[in-house]
């Protein structure tokens, strides 16, 4: 039993000491990413992104994000919770270009995100909602 339980421990460390848990930690460490430009205002963008990410995963994850102004950039973050861990498996990075164009940097913190990454990308290039492509 004691080897069951010091198994399983290790484990949860091996995953948890893998697995970004933070913002800047997913940006270091990805499993994929995506830059493109959206023709909108670094506002409209980081709205609709919020929006469709609660859409598609709020409630199984955590969705929060930080808009700056002072900068025209935001930050969304997907997060998971569980056993004491918090882990990022998607973070958005929104950058004002100009006045109506925004850079997009879409970053994967698990392979298994990868198919969301690009559908970030299709919220916008082809209006889809899908929350994974």
């Amino acid at each position: 039993m004691q080897k069951k339980v010091l198994a399983i421990v290790m484990t949860g460390l091996v995953v948890a000491g893998c697995a970004p848990a933070t913002f800047q930690g997913v940006r270091e460490k990805n499993e994929g990413k995506i830059t493109f430009d959206v023709p909108m205002s670094y506002q409209a963008t980081y709205r609709a992104v919020m929006a469709n990410a609660r859409g598609c995963w709020q409630g199984t994850t955590d969705v929060r994000g930080d808009l700056y102004t002072d900068i025209q950039a935001g930050e969304i973050t997907v997060s998971v919770s569980g056993g004491g861990m918090t882990n990022v498996p998607l973070a958005i990075d929104i950058k004002a270009i100009e006045a109506a164009k925004t850079n997009v940097t879409v970053f994967a913190g698990y392979s298994t995100w990868r198919p969301m990454i690009n559908a970030v990308r299709a919220w916008f290039e082809t209006g889809s909602k899908e929350c994974r492509a």
